[in-house]
């Protein structure tokens, strides 16, 4: 439904969705232009966190071509992101001197993670397989979990497709063909996009994985799922 009442809809119930519904409720309130107002002042109100507006979507707010959206968003997210990456993890980085537990860190991960990675049999296989990480340290955990940014492999940077219609999709390239191709985002979800209906396809250099975790888990949580990524 594109209908403005739709996303009025959607921003009112937003608080009682589980955090997979947020991410679809966000990103589809992102997508529609005439959404993107609604959005924005959800942000100003408090009714929608920052945190929950992943690095892609803020990206194309920033630098949307209404030039009050893009003040509005500046305000908003225009706090420099190596500073404010960088003061979590200094404010974090004591954190990894507790005693972890991993049931606790399993649990965490379900409820955080699972969306695009997996573990011990749960979850999605859509970011990097994590088989790897257990031999990386708990700081060097502690800075891919809380600034994704900074390394970011070629097959999972984000991508923003403009339709013709004025819609924004974006996820993972997981498909592509001489006739269209196939975006992958959290959940599994799929977007099939056909090449007569993009107006624009770019790259935007960053990582499915939100930035902000820090803002949703204590210190004990992320010495807990650190943990659990490091565990045989």
């Amino acid at each position: 439904f594109a209908e403005p009442a739709a996303g009025a809809w959607l921003i009112e119930h937003y608080r009682v969705f589980s955090p997979a519904g947020r991410s679809a409720a966000v990103d589809l309130l992102a997508a529609r232009p005439a959404w993107q107002p609604l959005l924005i002042e959800a942000v100003e109100q408090r009714r929608i966190a920052a945190a929950d507006v992943p690095p892609v979507r803020r990206t194309l707010l920033l630098n949307h071509k209404d030039a009050a959206m893009k003040s509005r968003a500046e305000a908003l997210f225009g706090t420099s992101a190596t500073s404010s990456r960088q003061q979590a993890l200094d404010a974090a980085r004591d954190g990894l001197s507790l005693n972890p537990d991993l049931t606790r860190g399993l649990a965490v991960f379900q409820r955080e993670c699972a969306q695009c990675h997996r573990l011990r049999g749960v979850g999605q296989e859509i970011g990097p397989p994590l088989a790897s990480v257990r031999n990386r340290s708990p700081e060097e955990l502690l800075i891919h979990i809380l600034d994704p940014n900074r390394e970011v492999g070629p097959n999972y940077v984000d991508h923003a497709v403009t339709l013709t219609d004025g819609r924004v999709l974006t996820g993972l390239v997981a498909h592509e063909t001489e006739t269209g191709l196939t975006l992958l985002r959290a959940q599994g979800v799929q977007d099939q996009v056909a090449r007569r209906d993009i107006d624009e396809f770019v790259s935007t250099g960053k990582s499915l994985m939100p930035e902000g975790l820090e803002q949703r888990l204590t210190k004990q949580e992320l010495a807990d799922v650190i943990e659990a990524l490091r565990s045989p």
